[in-house]
């Protein structure tokens, strides 16, 4: 078997020696982080799924306000041409016919 510090100088061997409570601590962290991804990875699926039906509910009470904006604008024109009041202008003024002589 070839020992991996042949070629090193003793001191070189020395100095490549790691403290065995830092690898330790070291395989603890990685075990940590390990341990905490399955966690970490469904709090980011449910956070990006609450964020996403968020949005949704959002848009869908947009949408609803300007529909009913759209049907309140045309009730309006239509309640204006049954009293006979005709298109409105942006002076307030209808169109009305000349009275007839």
């Amino acid at each position: 078997m070839i020992e991996p510090y042949r070629f090193l100088s003793k001191e070189a061997h020395v100095s490549a020696v790691v403290n065995p409570k830092t690898t330790d601590q070291v395989t603890q962290d990685n075990v940590m982080d390990l341990g905490s991804a399955p966690a970490e990875a469904m709090a980011m699926l449910y956070q990006s799924t609450a964020q996403a039906l968020s949005l949704a509910a959002h848009n869908a009470t947009a949408a609803q306000q300007h529909g009913y904006m759209i049907l309140q604008a045309a009730t309006v024109r239509g309640i204006a041409l049954i009293q006979g009041a005709g298109p409105s202008t942006p002076s307030g003024k209808g169109n009305d016919p000349a009275p007839a002589h």
